[in-house]
Order: structure tokens, then sequence, then C-alpha cells
């Protein structure tokens, strides 16, 4: 409820009872809740929050609390009056009308409900919640014309998108539900090896029958992707989570927004420029306006785009540091392969490198002068001897499930842990350095 705030004992587990108050961004249920229901005024965390959510599995009490907090923060629209907006508070009601259109209340509620708050504060956050959507409904309503495509329209288009997209792969996404909820359950003590198995056999068994390595990135295989690189983390499997970032979701979905959305901005912003510069100079404001070429020319004075480039890469952001040795990352020649068991040691060619040594000296002809130094050209002749340096390349042991197709002197590229004896999980395979098309990718083996 708008101006509503709670107070006293109820306040004490989140050290709220001061005016402002920053919510969690992750945390316990109960925390965020009274975070927003005891405090005047929030910190506003709207970018990241928005940042990390995708529409295709943005969870309901998470939208919730975004939309909470910015209706109770007055860096966001915590001082917004919906019959007089000012841009940069059509900017975020535009960016947060779709998640606010589609919110599953019922699903909050229950979620509120297990947090185990009292009455009281759910009440008034839920009231929070409940504002902030009809505040938000209010200002997109009256939008039109540029502001209407710029504010609301590329956001709302391009989040419908992402739904169109899954819904487009929902049956071929179908056997990996039952897996991913295996797996879900199992990440607190970490995803068992045979759900592991599951997802890879899975993945294979996908990219087979859908046609080739380009598959691993469609949404498909970028969702197995998603919950391999989960369970490997659960695992503090560094090596192996590093492996699945190529193919993980790319592109978060408020990039794409954000993109759009400034250049939508500058266009405008341009064709005021024109119409501002053409009455300047002596012409009315019609043939100004006409000068624009036909784009609206709108200011967009007081809106402040989210820098979201700055933003870390979400999925690098979630490994965690590796229990062993350092990370690496090689790509070299196969010498041979001994396999025991579940798995395979890779044995790899010395790096060799030759090279014909050269007696040089001084001549008495300048070079140059540099920093007020004379260098002199230099003469040099060959000593008709060939020296060879040889370096060792450590071997690797990886699981056979990913080595087992792997032939001697093929290249192969793989992220791995340093230590007494080196491991690694194979990302590529080629049969020649100068390759362009892999032979292998992961445990995938081209037909």
């Amino acid at each position: 409820m708008e101006g509503t705030r709670l107070s006293g004992d109820v306040c004490a587990p989140v050290q709220t009872v001061r005016r402002d108050a920053v919510v969690p961004l992750d945390g316990p249920h109960d925390h965020q809740i009274l975070a927003i229901a005891c405090a005047d005024n929030t910190w506003s965390e709207t970018a990241p929050r928005l940042y990390g959510l995708d529409p295709v599995d943005a969870d309901p009490y998470d939208v919730a609390v975004m939309l909470a907090e910015c209706g109770r923060s007055s860096g966001c629209l915590g001082k917004l009056q919906p019959e007089k907006p000012n841009d940069h508070e059509k900017y975020l009601a535009g960016l947060l009308a779709w998640y606010s259109s589609t919110l599953d209340r019922d699903a909050v509620v229950a979620t509120v409900k297990k947090a185990g708050v009292s009455s009281n504060a759910e009440t008034v956050f839920m009231g929070e919640v409940d504002t902030t959507r009809q505040n938000i409904e209010a200002v997109v309503r009256a939008l039109k014309g540029g502001e209407k495509a710029t504010y609301l329209d590329t956001p709302y288009e391009l989040a419908e998108g992402r739904v169109r997209e899954q819904e487009e792969f929902a049956e071929a996404l179908g056997p990996l539900e039952p897996i991913a909820a295996a797996a879900k359950a199992q990440r607190s003590d970490g995803v068992s090896e045979e759900t592991l198995i599951a997802l890879e056999d899975l993945r294979r068994a996908y990219v087979a029958r859908c046609g080739g390595f380009s598959c691993m990135k469609d949404p498909v295989g970028r969702a197995i992707a998603k919950e391999l690189f989960l369970s490997h983390i659960s695992r503090v499997d560094v090596p192996a989570a590093v492996a699945e970032l190529p193919y993980l979701p790319e592109g978060n979905y408020m990039d794409h927004v954000d993109e759009q959305q400034r250049r939508l901005i500058r266009t405008h912003r341009t064709a005021f420029e024109v119409m501002r510069r053409g009455m300047t100079n002596g012409l009315d404001e019609d043939t100004a306006t006409a000068a624009t070429g036909g784009v609206e020319p709108l200011e967009f004075a007081d809106v402040y785009p989210f820098d979201f480039s700055k933003r870390e890469d979400p999925w690098n952001r979630m490994l965690p540091p590796p229990r062993r040795g350092k990370l690496i990352r090689y790509t070299y020649r196969v010498k041979k392969k001994v396999v025991s068991g579940d798995t395979t040691t890779l044995h790899f060619y010395d790096e060799v490198r030759t090279w014909k040594p050269e007696i040089c000296h001084d001549t008495n002809r300048i070079d140059r002068v540099d920093g007020g130094r004379v260098y002199y050209k230099r003469r040099c002749k060959p000593t008709g001897k060939t020296e060879t340096r040889r370096t060792k390349r450590e071997p690797v042991v990886v699981p056979t499930s990913e080595a087992s197709a792997i032939k001697a002197k093929e290249w192969v590229s793989y992220v791995g842990l340093t230590g007494e004896t080196w491991s690694g999980r194979v990302t590529r395979v080629k049969r020649a350095e100068d390759s362009t098309e892999p032979v292998q990718l992961r445990g995938i083996r081209a037909k």
C-alpha cells in the first residue's frame, strides 16, 4: 500500500528501522520482503534485477520484488505521478511493463506466505506490488507515437519474441524438462554422475537428430548447455563449466532492448535537433518539422538509459574458484592416448622449434637516432648451423566419453587444471592445426 511502512520489532531481522533500506539482490525471501515493507525508501537495484531476468523463465516472486522495490524507491518510480510522468519514468515503466502485465500474482502470494512473514508484512509488500503495477499501466497506456515505440513497444515485442521462440522449440525441449528438474533438485549437494550422463546423452542425441554442430547453439542446445553448466558448478568442476561457456544462452534480453532503444532515441533526438535548428534559423514549426523527413522530433531530455554495457557476463560471474591448480587452455597435437576406465590420458607431441643462427655486427652506417641515442645498421651472416629447441607438452587426463573418438595426430583443444597430474575437458578437435572445421565439439563427434 502506497505510503504504508512497518516499524518496530518486526523489522529488526533486517535492521530496516531506518527510512532507507537496501533490498538484497539474493538471500532469504523474508529479508527481501521486510526490507521493502519496513522502509520509506529503498535504494534502487532495478538495473541489475532487470539484467538478471529473462522473459522465458523469470520467477514471479523475483519480478514482484523488482516491482515493489522500484515503487518504493525515489530513484525509480517512488516519486511517480502517473498523470504526468517525466521521460525517465516513462522509460522505466516501459521496461517493466511486460513483466508487470504477465505477473502471476497468485504465485507471488504463495511464495510470500512460505517466507513466513507476518500478515501485515505480506499486505504491505503485495500492496506495493499492486500499486506499482497500476502506475505502470497508467503510464504506458498514455504513451503514443515515438515514445510508445521506444519506451514500450521495443522491450515488449522483444520479450514476446523470446517467449515465441521458446514455444517453437517446446516439443524438442520436452525431454529436457524431467532431467533439468532432477538436476535442480540435486544441485545443493552436487548433481549426480547419472544426471550428468543423461544430459550429455540428451545433447548428443539432439545434435544427431537435428543435423550438426550448429544445433548446439540453438535454443534447445543452449538450454541443455545451461543445465550442464550449472550442474558442473554444483560439483565445483570448473574446467567442465568453462567448456560449456560457448554454448550458453548469449545476448542477454536487456542487451538487445538497450541496443534498440538507444538507436531509436538517437534517431528521434537527431530529428529534434534538425527541427530546432530550422526554427532557430527562421523556419516556421510546420516546415521545420517537415525537414526531419517524417521522423517524429522528440528531445528525450530527461531519459537516462541504464548502462548495461558494463554488466559483467553473468555466466563467468557464476564460476567458482578452482579447488586446486591454475585454470589453463591449450591446443596440442595428440601423439597417443591411454585409456583407463572412465578416464583417458592424452599424450601430445613435443613442440619442436628450429632456426638458423646468425652472427651480426654493427656497421658505421647510421640507422636511426632515437632519444638522443644513435643506432647503427647491422650486418648479419648465417653460421651454417641449425639449432633446435624441444618443449615437452604435459599430458592431460580427460573423461573417456570425450576422448573415445580422438585419433593420433589430431589437434585437441582443452581447458584444464594444473597440478601433480593435469586434468581437463575437451572443447574442440581438429584434424589439422590450420583447419577451420572441427571434427568434434565437447564429447560430440561429427558424422
